[in-house]
């Protein structure tokens, strides 16, 4: 993400480039290895399964 910007206006417009992808990736890439849904989703289902299970037991 940083190279294809060769110069970046500050340290600032960095961070907030970085963020933007870093949530795009997590929010909107659709990963084949997690059944094509996103990392977030995976992940709140994940802890939803748990919450779930802690509460059989």
């Amino acid at each position: 993400m940083i190279w294809r910007q060769r110069s970046w206006p500050s340290v600032l417009a960095v961070e907030m480039g970085i963020l933007r992808w870093d949530n795009w990736l997590n929010h909107h890439f659709l990963f084949g290895t997690i059944r094509r849904i996103p990392p977030a989703e995976a992940e709140a289902n994940y802890y939803a399964n748990n919450e779930t299970l802690n509460m059989a037991a």
